[in-house]
């Protein structure tokens, strides 16, 4: 298998090659080329940090590393100037009007124990891709809202492929803020754009991001960025402090499951789809098998001890970056008020020697990550 971790010299790229557009094949449209400028000057906005940013608060202080490796998340306000945001957002807003709603109805959920993997997510991993809230769609498969209303994110390379994110994605001030963590050579593993849409912002449960992005040893950082002013009305982020240590205290359990990819061989009828359990003990006969790839956490979700209660209410406002250890325990409540949250996301991992890319993380790539 592919391992994402082992860095080419191309894949590093250039500055100067990062800030021309290139798209992923599913957002290009017929004229490209006129809009070319407005790319590049979206670009150059989302990648104009603040002097502060560059010159101080990408350094952590010996005190600040101290309150990250106790408590496993560090809040470092006035991170991005509100200029930045505008053109995060704007660069967002463009990748979703490209988007062809009835080519792919891929939604986005936290909640299912096991399930058949949808290609369209599991193969994100290298490519832009949109994806729907659980409830985007009416019962007649029509969307419920407007189409920029109904997107739960924009994953997972944007940091990759779309210039407005690369130029913010692979500024200095990350590498900078990662060297200050003791990351050698830290890569580009994953970005999200999340949009946390008003009235139907799904939650997200409690959960470790290295369950996901799984390295040996654990190395994943994420780094969250509040486009928006985050309240706990329009669905703010929770942490545990300390939920990612090993000790003795109640919540102090490390990592408590992995997010793992497999291929099984299961019954299916005469149209190729699986048949379940509940269907075979009705009557229904298998025509042959098939093999699907499936993910599932190991051990179950609800043999964990993740709850969404106890965590410290992360209301920030937009500007802020929040930098999250891979085991701390964290989640968000739905957006049930009239104001979005939208928020955008990296993650690091590290990719020097001695650290290994766990081959059953359920991204599937067939390119390095890139580095910082």
């Amino acid at each position: 298998m592919f391992n994402p971790m082992c860095l080419s010299e191309h894949a590093q790229g250039s500055p100067v090659e990062f800030l021309r557009p290139r798209l992923h094949a599913d957002f290009i449209r017929p004229h490209i080329d006129s809009m070319s400028s407005t790319i590049e000057e979206l670009a150059a906005r989302a990648g104009a940090f603040p002097v502060e940013t560059v010159s101080a608060r990408c350094v952590l202080t010996p005190e600040q590393v101290a309150k990250y490796n106790s408590e496993g998340y560090l809040v470092i306000p006035n991170w991005a100037t509100k200029d930045q945001l505008q053109a995060l957002s704007a660069g967002a807003e463009r990748i979703v009007d490209n988007f062809d709603a009835d080519a792919h109805r891929s939604i986005f959920t936290t909640t299912k124990q096991e399930k058949v993997a949808d290609d369209y997510m599991m193969e994100s991993g290298d490519k832009v891709r949109c994806f729907f809230e659980t409830d985007a769609f009416k019962p007649d498969g029509t969307l419920a809202f407007p189409k920029n209303k109904t997107i739960n994110k924009i994953g997972h390379a944007l940091h990759e492929h779309d210039p407005v994110f690369v130029a913010y994605s692979q500024a200095a001030p990350f590498k900078s803020l990662c060297a200050s963590l003791g990351y050698e050579k830290p890569l580009l593993a994953q970005s999200m754009f999340i949009f946390k849409q008003p009235h139907i912002g799904g939650q997200v449960g409690a959960h470790q991001d290295s369950s996901f992005l799984y390295t040996t040893p654990e190395s994943c950082l994420g780094l969250w960025i509040a486009l928006d002013d985050a309240t706990p009305e329009n669905g703010c982020m929770y942490a545990i402090p300390g939920s990612h240590l090993k000790g003795d205290g109640p919540e102090q359990k490390g990592l408590r499951t992995r997010y793992r990819l497999k291929t099984v061989t299961v019954p299916v009828d005469a149209e190729g789809k699986e048949l379940s359990e509940e269907a075979i003990a009705a009557g229904a006969v298998p025509a042959g098998t098939a093999e699907v790839r499936k993910t599932y956490f190991d051990p179950p979700m609800n043999e964990t001890g993740l709850k969404m209660e106890g965590g410290v209410c992360l209301d920030v406002p937009a500007g802020t970056l929040v930098l999250l250890h891979g085991a701390l325990v964290h989640y968000s409540f739905a957006n049930k008020s009239e104001k979005q949250r939208h928020a955008y996301t990296l993650h690091v991992v590290e990719g020097a020697e001695g650290t290994k890319w766990a081959e059953d993380n359920w991204m599937v790539r067939d390119t390095p990550f890139p580095a910082l």
